[in-house]
């Protein structure tokens, strides 16, 4: 294989590889979109803003929202926490 080739290769991989990245990241948009019950011409900076407000609106009015985290009992919490995850180093 030639030079010209090899270059020839390389980008058509590349291409491959942003396509199959761009239907990812439109997949989990849609994802996304599905279960916050998001329009797909909603912007989605602006749902969000407005997803926040009410509530928080809702939070103030003393009304039992669900926050973020784990939408489980704390009792049920523990089973879904590990510490196999990279530490900082001690001396931080």
């Amino acid at each position: 294989m030639n030079f010209y080739m090899f270059i020839l290769f390389l980008s058509n991989i590349r291409k491959s590889q942003n396509s199959q990245t761009l239907i990812r990241r439109q997949s989990l948009a849609r994802g996304a979109r599905a279960a916050y019950g998001m329009a797909e011409d909603v912007d989605p900076l602006a749902f969000l803003l407005e997803l926040n407000l009410t509530c928080a609106a809702r939070e103030k009015a003393g009304e039992k929202i669900t926050p973020p985290g784990l939408p489980v009992p704390a009792s049920e919490r523990a089973s879904f926490i590990t510490d196999d995850c990279i530490q900082p180093p001690e001396d931080w």
